[in-house]
């Protein structure tokens, strides 16, 4: 049994504070920050939009999510909220996938830039990769989650054309962290951190670059 030690429950909390259903916020808000930071002409006629774009995306993509799994907690459908079984986790991808497409249709009828859109569009591809390769397999969705995140802010740069390293570092960084700490508390392999990094990675991305080859 894995001893408890200070390592452990520092991998519990960056599992927590990092949750996959957390990434789509995190992700609008990095790219409403390098916005700001790059000092885009079009973030004054985003503002009045940003508020009920980060509502929806908390409502769509954390709030009813969430809500579904404490269900399925309180009736015994799984064990807790960290799904250990592969099995636990089908009927709560499958509601996820659900939102997340819906969630992306409130960004098309919210005209939200076509770069955000691809991008969630990409986030929810990648949903849909981690809920079919895990009726096989135990793939990462925290690592999926982060591995979007950080494609979330390279697929700004590239269609922006404006690049810190800041923010890429910063999410690099806590890539780093989530993949260990899920290794750490036993509940992924290497391999399947690493390859639920790479899914969320080049589904975000991929998006992104054929739409500038369109362009």
């Amino acid at each position: 049994m894995m001893s408890r030690g200070l390592s452990y429950y520092l991998s519990l909390f960056v599992s927590v504070v990092f949750h996959p259903l957390l990434m789509p916020f995190d992700g609008i808000f990095t790219l409403i920050l390098s916005i700001y930071l790059s000092e885009d002409t079009n973030r004054y006629l985003m503002a009045s939009v940003l508020g009920a774009i980060i509502r929806v995306t908390m409502l769509w993509t954390f709030t009813i999510p969430m809500l579904f799994i404490l269900f399925l907690l309180v009736i015994g459908r799984v064990t807790s909220l960290r799904m250990p079984e592969q099995s636990e986790r089908s009927l709560p991808y499958l509601v996820s996938s659900i939102c997340y497409i819906v969630w992306c249709a409130k960004l098309f009828a919210a005209r939200v830039p076509h770069e955000w859109l691809l991008i969630a569009i990409g986030g929810t591809m990648a949903l849909l990769t981690v809920a079919t390769v895990n009726r096989r397999w135990k793939i990462s969705a925290h690592a999926a989650g982060v591995g979007g995140w950080l494609g979330s802010v390279l697929a700004y740069a590239v269609v922006s054309g404006w690049f810190s390293w800041t923010l890429p570092l910063a999410v690099t960084f806590i890539t780093i962290a989530v993949m260990w700490a899920r290794i750490r508390l036993d509940s992924h392999t290497p391999l399947q951190v690493t390859a639920g990094w790479m899914t969320g990675l080049l589904c975000t991305l991929l998006p992104i670059y054929i739409y500038t080859l369109t362009i």
